[in-house]
């Protein structure tokens, strides 16, 4: 195209040293204490254990929730899930999980 030549421009790129760094806002103290923390809501909770170890992984989807507990109990976990009103589902009872009208 003879209309477009392209021609190299230097445009020097300075320092703003007027502010401090994002990552020094994020990492100071004074910041994060001034922050709210968000309410965390648990609805599901997964408890399995094995060989003596036990383990609690808190969810709030119902369909993270069995995907989990479905995973530890193929690799040998004794798993149960209990919700927030405290009923407790077998592995054989998780499909009452994700039905919608509960």
């Amino acid at each position: 195209m003879a209309w477009f030549t392209p021609s190299n421009v230097v445009v020097p790129i300075l320092p703003d040293i007027s502010r401090e760094s994002p990552k020094a806002t994020f990492d100071s103290v004074g910041f994060q204490e001034n922050r709210p923390s968000p309410q965390m809501r648990v609805g599901f909770t997964v408890h399995a254990s094995r060989n003596g170890e036990i383990n609690e992984v808190q969810q709030n989807s119902p369909t993270l929730t069995v995907a989990k507990a479905r995973g530890l109990f193929k690799t040998g976990w004794q798993v149960h899930i209990s919700d927030s009103a405290g009923r407790q589902y077998a592995p054989s009872e998780f499909d009452e999980i994700l039905k919608f009208d509960r």
